[in-house]
């Protein structure tokens, strides 16, 4: 009975998710470079057979031109997957990106990021309802807002590596349970296929989550087959390695990821010249904060600290891994992400600090005050992942690289401006738009707005900025 209703809550979970992204994927990509740059790749291979984007429906500055040829600089194998979907689809149905622009493109978000989202509910429900504290109730709540309440939703209803890759890890994490129980070979081996695949969809993070992989089947493997199971982890994820870098090859004539090759085969580290601790501060306080953006993640934190005893093993060393990769990218980066919501480099961490989180609070929370403080967080995460939702690619500022005296100095949260962007497009007469007018001053508001709307290629609302009252002074 307590079965077929755990199986009814993740049936419901996942429709309700599957609703989500069948109303909100986008149909429409934005001018950001990101989208533009792994759509061109989608649209060449899986119309024409070919890598290079000069004779698809898709400009970006996110390129790089090798042999008089125009190329994505983006990691391949995201796109790759997502141009043979589109290849079966268009050889199918006959949707193409000419004659059936919007349908081609809301079908390849709907893909590789509703259906991802539906993926990372059900995997989280499914690891929540393997521990006793807690209802059902409670379980299959915060499973659900993990994928509506977080940037998971704001960035699911567009094609981007960011989800993928924060499912590869928590799929790493749940191998990594799993070879805990069994110790098998095999499952070490799949462990490291899964960082692998981390990797694939984002680099740092495949890196530090492989090292993390190997690190924990060393320490969980049994005395006496410590090396041979460590040994199967890195084979797992080398044999990803190598079929990425084979792509490459096919692709590039290069094994190396073009952004990487582009630069003589190096990365390159930039300091960031302005105050690290603001940067660290912003990045997950702050304007653009992991945990301002989704206050629960706060009980994640409060789980790693007092809460952390009674977290499994696997989850321990999971949650290192994330904290080394979350300090990686608040020291290694000086951007916030450029154009994008909030500080998507940390997108991946979010199931795990979640989980933790979650565990926290179905065995520790259990006071009036205590539950409404968790819903104000889950509701304050619901609505910032809504707004995230509008344009995940949003016009945003990117600290250094931000000319002085641009708008984007003064817009600097991506929530606020994504707010702004929203509220004048749907109520623009609105007490909510005109005091967001005032706060940035119309002036800055208004430039904003104009980029906002041109980056979301909505010339009607360019043509509603310009006749607006709001701003007739200011022009």
């Amino acid at each position: 009975m307590q079965l077929t209703k755990v199986k009814r809550y993740q049936y419901g979970g996942a429709i309700l998710i599957l609703l989500f992204a069948l109303v909100f994927s986008a149909a429409e990509i934005s001018l950001s470079g990101n989208e533009a740059s792994r759509f061109g790749v989608v649209n060449a291979f899986g119309e024409q057979g070919v890598f290079y984007l000069e004779n698809t429906n898709f400009r970006t500055v996110d390129r790089v031109i090798v042999n008089n040829h125009v190329y994505s600089d983006k990691p391949l194998p995201l796109s790759f997957l997502a141009g043979l979907a589109h290849k079966v689809i268009y050889n199918v149905s006959g949707i193409s990106f000419g004659e059936n622009y919007n349908l081609a493109v809301y079908l390849i978000n709907f893909l590789f990021g509703g259906l991802c989202n539906v993926a990372l509910f059900v995997l989280l429900f499914r690891e929540l309802c393997t521990y006793r504290s807690g209802t059902l109730r409670a379980k299959w709540l915060l499973s659900v807002m993990m994928c509506l309440g977080t940037w998971l939703f704001s960035y699911s209803v567009v094609l981007n590596n960011h989800t993928p890759a924060a499912l590869a890890v928590l799929i790493t994490y749940l191998l990594l349970k799993k070879f805990a129980r069994d110790r098998k070979t095999a499952t070490a081996l799949w462990t490291g296929v899964a960082a692998g695949m981390a990797g694939a969809m984002d680099i740092p993070t495949g890196l530090f989550f492989g090292l993390t992989a190997v690190a924990g089947i060393l320490i969980l493997a049994k005395r006496g087959g410590k090396i041979k199971a460590a040994l199967a982890t890195a084979a797992g994820g080398f044999a990803v390695a190598i079929l990425t870098m084979l792509l490459n090859f096919w692709a590039y004539h290069t094994v190396l990821p073009l952004y990487i090759a582009n630069q003589g085969g190096t990365f390159q580290f930039v300091p960031n010249p302005q105050s690290v601790l603001g940067y660290l501060f912003q990045t997950t306080l702050g304007k653009r904060g992991l945990l301002s953006y989704q206050p629960f993640l706060c009980f994640g934190v409060a789980a790693m600290i007092f809460y952390r005893a009674k977290l499994n093993y696997a989850l321990q060393i999971s949650l290192a891994g994330a904290i080394m990769l979350t300090l990686f990218y608040c020291f290694g980066t000086i951007e916030y992400g450029g154009w994008a919501y909030g500080f998507r480099y940390l997108i991946p961490v979010i199931p795990l600090f979640w989980l933790a989180g979650s565990l926290y609070v179905l065995d520790r929370v259990s006071s009036t005050w205590g539950k409404t403080v968790v819903g104000v967080a889950l509701l304050w995460g619901l609505v910032a992942g809504y707004i995230g939702a509008y344009s995940p690619f949003c016009v945003a500022y990117e600290g250094v690289r931000s000319p002085e005296g641009h708008m984007t100095r003064i817009v600097q949260s991506t929530f606020g401006g994504n707010l702004l962007a929203w509220s004048f497009e749907n109520y623009p007469d609105s007490p909510l738009t005109k005091e967001l007018v005032h706060y940035y001053g119309p002036e800055y508001s208004f430039w904003y707005l104009k980029e906002a709307y041109w980056n979301l290629k909505k010339p009607v609302m360019l043509k509603n900025l310009a006749e607006s009252e709001l701003f007739l002074p200011q022009k």
